[in-house]
């Protein structure tokens, strides 16, 4: 008869993370790049991509999108190609 192991692992499903294990970039400035790599993937990549590939969480990004829409920012950075080509 085999003997049972029993391990001491946390359940990974319930397992929480801080936010700043996905995202290193909470609570810091936003840089022209990031505000101008979200006017122009924000519509293209979607939210999650964006997210990720800025190191931001979803909710930043899409808050800080809609600042920028109401600003009327959106235009000027889409068009702004000084660190992304599209």
């Amino acid at each position: 008869m085999k003997k049972k192991i029993l391990r001491n692992i946390p359940d990974l499903a319930t397992e929480r993370y801080e936010e700043g294990d996905f995202f290193p970039h909470t609570n810091k400035r936003w840089h022209e790049s990031d505000l101008e790599y979200i006017a122009k993937f924000y519509d293209f990549d979607g939210i999650e991509s964006v997210s990720m590939a800025l190191g931001r969480s979803e909710e930043s990004v899409k808050s800080r999108f809609y600042r920028l829409q109401r600003a009327g920012k959106i235009d000027s950075y889409r068009k702004f190609g000084r660190f992304w080509i599209k």
